[in-house]
């Protein structure tokens, strides 16, 4: 298991009321929604880090040269008949 360490967060405190309501309905402790929210929370800044930086590098016109380049040759190898031992 993971080592713990304990952190302070200021939340307005409708948040903190939705966070009580939902540790009702889930039957988890207020600690453990607060570490799923943020384990949801940096999932998808990793999900979006990684997007942008897919969507960087098929911006520049080299990557899509190469892409190009790579399904033409896949392509002409795939329609060539594949001898079976």
């Amino acid at each position: 298991m993971a080592t713990m360490e304990k952190v302070a967060v200021t939340l307005p405190k409708t948040d903190i009321q939705r966070l009580r309501k939902m540790e009702h309905e889930l039957g988890d402790t207020f600690s453990g929604i607060v570490r799923r929210a943020v384990e949801a929370w940096l999932r998808e800044l990793e999900i979006l880090r990684v997007r942008a930086l897919y969507q960087e590098y098929y911006r520049q016109p080299s990557a899509r040269q190469t892409e190009r380049a790579l399904a033409g040759m896949m392509s002409r190898a795939s329609s060539k008949s594949w001898p079976i031992d």
